[in-house]
């Protein structure tokens, strides 16, 4: 299976989970309709475009390992309110950032599409980041790869599978390096939206991943994988 491999770094990201308002926590990685941004970015697509009936956006399949456990730190904001063209109250949020992040990003497609995006993150239309506008990636690599089956053990990705649904027996979780390690989060995340004639983005598909941290492994029986260099990943539906 042809796979497109990217190597990203940059100096910080955030990846607000949706519903989190005065307390933003982040995902250890970022989501699938990032990744689609970040694709969709170097195309040059606008986001009608990206989520248009018929767009190459919606032929890419996608995912993200973790090259390694970054820094991290809370950002607190000050959001003033205005009612009236006066400041009726204040509000601090705080936000979570991941300091020197390093992912690998892996796309699925039809080849010509792939080779299209390879060209396109040699030399993007916009600039490229993870999170919000301003938190900047830049790519190390870029290279078109086979990748093998492998067995569904995975750790630093996310996988489509609410974990808390496995049958007992189907799914094991263990250690993989000593120290304390975060628990797998299980979130359900859009993955295409539709926008309106003014611009507005709402959910059309939505689906449930778990996001599993580096200093874990987990097996989960009939899960379809793959591997490249010998990390472990699949892809959503």
């Amino acid at each position: 299976m042809k796979v497109l491999e990217l190597k990203v770094c940059g100096p910080v990201s955030s990846f607000r989970r949706p519903m989190d308002h005065n307390y933003q926590k982040t995902f250890p990685l970022p989501p699938p309709t990032t990744l689609l941004g970040l694709a969709g970015a170097a195309l040059g697509l606008s986001p009608e475009e990206m989520w248009k009936e018929g767009s190459k956006i919606g032929y890419l399949k996608c995912t993200a390992l973790a090259d390694r456990a970054p820094g991290t730190a809370k950002d607190l904001w000050k959001i003033r309110k205005i009612k009236q063209g006066k400041i009726e109250t204040s509000a601090v949020y705080t936000r979570d950032l991941i300091f020197f992040p390093a992912y690998t990003i892996l796309y699925h497609g039809e080849v010509e599409l792939l080779s299209e995006l390879k060209k396109a993150f040699d030399d993007p239309v916009y600039a490229l980041s993870l999170g919000r506008e301003d938190e900047l990636v830049a790519i190390s690599e870029n290279r078109l790869l086979e990748a093998t089956s492998a067995h569904p053990e995975f750790s630093g990705t996310f996988i489509p599978i609410d974990i808390r649904e496995v049958p007992e027996g189907k799914i094991k979780l263990s250690l993989c390096q000593e120290g304390f390690s975060p628990a797998p989060q299980t979130v359900k995340l859009p993955v295409s939206f539709k926008v309106d004639k003014i611009g507005t983005r709402s959910p059309e598909r939505s689906l449930t991943f778990t996001f599993i941290p580096l200093g874990i492994k987990l097996f989960v029986e009939g899960v379809e994988a793959f591997q490249t260099d010998g990390r472990i990943f699949c892809f959503w539906p």
